[in-house]
């Protein structure tokens, strides 16, 4: 299954064959065949931002967006590489998309149970999306087989659905181009018009799936945060978030190509653009977090953000394991559980000839020593990070955060 969220942008959830392992059925001494044991764990894919440009042309000048060939053909200057050209603005071309997706397909497809692709799929006018837009009836039918009959006429209105990813998992996938603060096409989240009536829709929807005992993930393009979202925007949707924590098991969402997580626990927020400053940022808000136990009426909300396979730094994929337990067995988590991803990474520089291949980049409970992906778990991270003896693991998630082409002392 792919899932998807429209934003300028959609993202997509699609559908991956579950495969187990074969096996031969084994007969008990009576006669009676053995089932196999039921998974201890799921898997799932995290991908985002591809930015595929058809124009690409390895070879050509940087300053053209990798769109034209060198005036000289002795010009000493770096050109695009058939992969991509990490560092500069230029977008990703067929051959990389085509070629991770090979990867994917060859080293995972029987392993996940399904894809979280949050977008992007740009429109037009740049950053324009009304609630009349065409464009969503267009979507509706080119991403007909992935999006649930009985929400077609909700994605062909506003762009978000819902999907069940299992008996007692859901996907709420939302369109943020209605949140967006570039969006000069909508109100916000607090006047009659499309964006209320999607806050409306996820509130609606989390009450549904605490009411059915249902968990919830939540996923779209631009993250949540006072620099994206319109104020009301922000306000409506961190405060649902921590009104439903116990529903939602995870936030996630791509857009900003760095790999890193928000925690936001009620308090007033202001973002810079700037890199630098957007990491020192970060730190501030770890550094300010109160426990969960100590605002019980704030809880605290963890959103994930994904790298891009956009070359911005080095393409990057994620693959989730989360917990099955739709059973309510006390001597597991709670259904839909984060316990932990790995993430991959391709130094695209190194095949110029050779099929792409992906590289392990870390794994959360081997870099950070996350047992999962709770709010708990991520605070104390945010935590360790902050102190005094934190600074080697402050140094990998910096180098984490964008793809091992940067480090913390290039920021200082």
């Amino acid at each position: 299954m792919i899932l998807f969220s429209i934003a300028m942008w959609y993202s997509l959830l699609l559908p991956f064959e579950r495969y187990t392992l074969s096996t031969i059925s084994m007969w008990r001494w009576w006669g009676r065949p053995s089932e196999p044991p039921p998974p201890r764990y799921g898997y799932f894919l995290h991908i985002t931002d591809f930015h595929v440009d058809e124009a690409y042309l390895p070879g050509a000048t940087l300053e053209s967006d990798c769109h034209r060939p060198p005036l000289q053909r002795t010009s000493s200057s770096p050109v695009a590489g058939r992969l991509g050209a990490p560092g500069y603005r230029c977008d990703s071309p067929i051959e990389l998309v085509q070629q991770t997706l090979n990867w994917i397909k060859k080293e995972w497809r029987h392993q996940l149970d399904f894809v979280v692709w949050t977008g992007n799929n740009d429109v037009h006018p740049h950053n324009t999306l009304g609630d009349d837009h065409g464009l969503l009836s267009f979507y509706s039918q080119l991403w007909h087989p992935w999006i649930p009959s009985d929400q077609q006429s909700t994605f062909q209105a506003g762009g978000y659905f819902a999907v069940d990813l299992g008996r007692r998992l859901r996907a709420l996938s939302l369109n943020t181009m209605y949140f967006y603060i570039k969006n000069d096409a909508v109100r916000g989240c607090h006047k009659p018009g499309i964006a209320q009536t999607q806050m409306l829709w996820l509130e609606q929807q989390l009450t549904k799936a605490r009411n059915e005992n249902v968990k919830v993930y939540v996923m779209g393009h631009v993250p949540p945060s006072p620099r994206d979202f319109r104020s009301s925007c922000f306000h409506d949707y961190t405060r649902l978030s921590a009104e439903f924590a116990n529903v939602i098991h995870g936030h996630f969402y791509g857009h900003l190509n760095m790999d890193h997580f928000l925690m936001y626990d009620g308090g007033d927020m202001a973002i810079t653009r700037n890199i630098d400053k957007y990491v020192d940022w970060l730190r501030d808000m770890y550094s300010s977090l109160d426990p969960p136990s100590v605002k019980a009426e704030l809880p605290l909300v963890v959103i994930q953000v994904a790298p891009s396979v956009l070359p911005v730094y080095l393409p990057a994929i994620r693959i989730y394991q989360y917990e099955i337990n739709d059973n309510d067995d006390r001597g597991k988590m709670p259904h839909g559980t984060l316990l932990g991803y790995k993430q991959y990474f391709a130094n695209i520089s190194q095949y110029q000839d050779a099929p792409l291949a992906y590289e392990l980049e870390y794994d959360t409970k081997e870099a950070y020593g996350l047992h999962d992906l709770t709010v708990e778990s991520y605070y104390q991270l945010a935590k360790d990070m902050m102190e005094e003896s934190g600074k080697k693991l402050w140094d990998t998630f910096v180098e984490n955060m964008f793809v091992q082409t940067m480090d913390s002392d290039e920021l200082a």
